[in-house]
């Protein structure tokens, strides 16, 4: 339903001042959200792919490392459809991810993360922090 077609439905039978408000709440509603500025960072490190919670903050990860190898890190998808990400960091098992943490736990991963799940794919970049969509999030 568009803007317009909103605002008659809500505006039949309304005073001016009561219009007037509902004009300005629908501006309000279309103005398109500020993009968050927290970048995507390693929330915390563990030593055993079971200490990785279900629920992971929003653009956070879990390092999962042993000694001084790092095993995997695990993340919620950023497409937001609820399915987590688990990459593979060592390199003695193919295929496997890098990963670079810079200023404030920022991550950089490479190669590109591309997941093809039952209901969707999901390719993406993380780079500093920011993720940059390769292939549309399609469900």
């Amino acid at each position: 339903m568009g803007t317009r077609t909103m605002r008659a439905l809500l505006t039949s039978g309304m005073d001016g001042c009561t219009q007037a408000f509902v004009r300005v709440l629908a501006k309000c509603i279309s103005v398109p959200r500020v993009p968050s500025r927290r970048r995507w960072a390693i929330e915390m490190t563990v030593s055993d792919i079971d200490e990785v919670p279900t629920r992971i903050p929003k653009r956070r990860a879990y390092l999962v490392a042993a000694s001084k190898l790092e095993k995997w890190l695990v993340f919620d998808c950023p497409c937001n459809s609820g399915h987590q990400i688990m990459l593979n960091l060592d390199p003695s098992r193919l295929p496997y991810w890098s990963l670079l943490t810079s200023r404030g736990q920022r991550i950089t991963v490479s190669p590109s993360v591309d997941h093809d799940g039952t209901d969707r794919r999901c390719h993406f970049l993380i780079q500093q922090g920011r993720v940059t969509w390769i292939g549309d999030a399609s469900g």
